[in-house]
C-alpha cells in the first residue's frame, strides 16, 4: 500500500527543486520568528501548485489565476516584493488587493511601484516633468523664448546677435 503522506512529501520535494516559481509575494513583518517569508506558485508537470506560509502546498490547478488564492494578492505594510513570469508589472500592480491607509512603496516584478485599492503607478510618474514650452515661458527664460527672425524688416539678412561680454 501507498504512503500518501511520504509520497505527498516527495511531491513537495520535487515541485520545489524542479518547478519554476511563477508568482511570489515576499512580506517581512519586523518581528521575530515569523515574521518574514514569501507566498508562492510553481509550474510544474503542467499544472501550477501553491505554497503558503500558512498553509503550505496546495493544487493542482489548471492556471495561475486558481492557483492565486485571495491571500496571495492582498498586499499590506509587510508587503517587500512581488513577481509574476505571466503578467507585466503594471498588470501584476493592477491586480494587487491592498489593505492600508495610504500608498505603498514597492518592488514588482523588479520595478518600484506605489500601489493603493484605486490606482498604482511609479514613483518616477509622481514627478512633475516641464516640457520645453513651459520652460520657454518662464520668465527667468522669457528673452529666450521670443521669436528670432530669419530677415530684418529691410528685407536683408538677419545678424547673429552679438555675445554678451
Amino acid at each position: 500500500m501507498i504512503d500518501v503522506d511520504a509520497a505527498l512529501e516527495v511531491l513537495e520535494e520535487l515541485i520545489l527543486e524542479q518547478g519554476n516559481v511563477v508568482y511570489r509575494l515576499d512580506w517581512d513583518s519586523g518581528g521575530p520568528g515569523a515574521g518574514a517569508d514569501s507566498e508562492r506558485v510553481y509550474a510544474f508537470a503542467g499544472y501550477y501548485w501553491s505554497r503558503s506560509s500558512s498553509e503550505g502546498f496546495a493544487g493542482p490547478y489548471d492556471s495561475l489565476d486558481e492557483a492565486l488564492s485571495s491571500d496571495f494578492l492582498v498586499v499590506t505594510q509587510a508587503t517587500t516584493e512581488v513577481s509574476c513570469t505571466s503578467w507585466s508589472a503594471r498588470e501584476l500592480a493592477s491586480r494587487l488587493d491592498v489593505v492600508a491607509d495610504e500608498a505603498l512603496e514597492l518592488v514588482v516584478n523588479g520595478e518600484r511601484w506605489l500601489v493603493d485599492d484605486n490606482d498604482c503607478r511609479t514613483p518616477a510618474s509622481d514627478v512633475r516633468q516641464s516640457t520645453v514650452t513651459e520652460i520657454g515661458t518662464h520668465p527667468r527664460f522669457s528673452a529666450m523664448g521670443k521669436k528670432v527672425h530669419d530677415t530684418e524688416p529691410s528685407g536683408e539678412p538677419a545678424r547673429s546677435p552679438s555675445p554678451r561680454a
